[in-house]
């Protein structure tokens, strides 16, 4: 029997997953709380009825574990992270701090309000061309050490966790300087998309209401007395792999234009992930929308 999460809290609300998720929980009348830096811009939340319950916490950390502890979560779902893809040395700050620190003091916050279950969600970049673990970047590293901080929190039976490897997210109302908006604005104003001069890369991609389904999915595992999920980790992929060339075949069949390239644009990528390493797929889920499907709801709903 899958017990229903109720009270539910989400990291990382803002962003444009967060957003898809609280909309979605709120249509099932879930009691939604989010965890918002003083910073956060929470007119994304606008059209969302009703409105999150917003509990603004500061860096320190006594200020989330009472936000938590006043929201005692049956379901957490940590999307919050900062990544970018080569690093410079004025991003080592922020990326330990948002992906490591802030997701510690959660778990910290969790134990303190008597535990609860969360779904992290981790990336595919943690297996570098690699079916181990081989961080392709230190967003990737970073990523890597807070499971290791969440595993030793679900070990001494804390939290009941279960971590998802996203993969490439796109969707309707992307405003994220992502690949899919990159294509679709070339197409729509006749710019040339600029590329890299040779890209082996291999997408994966999948519709945002897909990893919804998945993060929801998830948390009603965790939520089952006799899950076998606790402390696992799972791919959220479409099980298929996509080039940069197929992709805009495909963007040019379905929106009707041609695209014009600019290869060479962009210097070759020091490392780049040639095949996605997929791993176990959720138990019960499964994508619901072909990328040529998804990619038609992305350009009709702009």
């Amino acid at each position: 029997m899958v017990i229903p999460v109720e009270n539910v809290l989400v990291t990382g609300a803002t962003s444009y997953l967060g957003v898809n998720l609280i909309r979605r929980l709120t249509e099932e009348n879930r009691s939604v709380h989010v965890l918002a830096r003083p910073s956060s811009d929470l007119t994304r939340f606008d059209g969302i009825d009703p409105a999150p319950s917003v509990h603004r916490v500061e860096p320190e950390a006594e200020s989330m574990i009472q936000a938590v502890m006043a929201v005692r979560p049956t379901a957490t779902y940590h999307i919050a992270g900062y990544y970018v893809s080569d690093h410079k040395a004025e991003d080592v700050d922020r990326l330990i701090e948002s992906n490591i620190r802030f997701g510690t003091v959660l778990l910290e916050a969790l134990a303190q309000a008597g535990g609860g279950n969360i779904v992290n969600l981790g990336s595919y970049t943690q297996n570098y061309d690699s079916q181990n673990y081989r961080p392709l970047n230190l967003y990737a590293a970073t990523k890597q050490a807070f499971a290791d901080v969440l595993a030793y929190y679900s070990d001494i039976g804390a939290v009941r966790a279960v971590t998802l490897k996203l993969f490439h997210t796109y969707g309707p109302g992307d405003r994220r300087g992502k690949l899919l908006p990159a294509i679709r604005d070339a197409q729509r104003h006749g710019r040339a998309l600029p590329l890299v001069a040779e890209d082996e890369t291999a997408f994966d991609l999948v519709y945002v209401d897909d990893v919804v389904d998945a993060m929801i999915h998830a948390a009603s595992l965790l939520a089952d007395p006799v899950t076998d999920v606790i402390g696992r980790e799972f791919a959220v992929s479409s099980g298929k792999s996509c080039s940069m060339t197929e992709l805009i075949c495909m963007f040019e069949e379905i929106g009707g234009a041609p695209i014009e390239t600019d290869r060479g644009a962009y210097p070759p990528m020091k490392r780049g992930i040639k095949e996605p390493r997929r791993g176990p797929v959720l138990p019960g889920w499964s994508p619901k929308t072909p990328l040529r499907d998804g990619i038609r709801l992305f350009l009709d709903a702009e």
